[in-house]
């Protein structure tokens, strides 16, 4: 929940703290914040995610924290952090599934 409100109303308001005001902020809608949106989605899915439907945000992550660094666009840092907890969330989850079905 926490990365699905990040995504949509804090990553804009940042966006504006750091200089990015409109025409050229970030809102949501774009790849950046839909991203982070996106990964905090797919962890609160009731089922497990399947890898493939991940695969596309988490390379977002690392494109958009490479284009962060050389842009210097501080709030795309964020991305990174977002694709390491989706990719940790993703991977326990499927443990935990594992482990309840390995109990049945």
């Amino acid at each position: 929940m926490v990365l699905i409100l990040f995504g949509s109303i804090i990553y804009p308001i940042l966006g504006y703290f750091l200089g990015h005001i409109y025409p050229s902020s970030s809102i949501f809608g774009l790849p950046c914040p839909t991203t982070i949106f996106t990964i905090g989605a797919l962890l609160l899915a009731s089922k497990q995610p399947r890898y493939y439907a991940a695969v596309i945000p988490l390379l977002w992550t690392a494109i958009g924290f490479l284009a962060a660094v050389s842009l210097g666009v501080m709030e795309d840092t964020s991305l990174l952090i977002a694709g390491l907890i989706g990719i940790g969330g993703i991977m326990f989850r499927r443990e935990k599934i594992a482990e309840v079905k390995e109990s049945i």
